[in-house]
């Protein structure tokens, strides 16, 4: 995930948007935008993370349905 992170301080809560984009600094009551999270790696935290991805895909490849 890729930030500004001007508009946030140690110690600071923050909620993250995957799918919007966004981190909110609760604290701060601040929107910020992020990069766009690329779509292998929202699927690997969809799976529960890498170890259980790659139990279940065996690799990084996308295979056709």
């Amino acid at each position: 995930m890729i930030c500004d992170t001007d508009e946030i301080n140690k110690g600071d809560e923050l909620e993250i948007d995957l799918e919007k984009g966004i981190v909110f600094n609760v604290t701060r009551n601040k929107e910020i935008s992020m990069e766009p999270m690329p779509a292998i790696m929202k699927d690997i935290l969809k799976e529960g993370g890498l170890v259980s991805f790659l139990k279940k895909h065996g690799d990084f490849i996308k295979k056709a349905n």
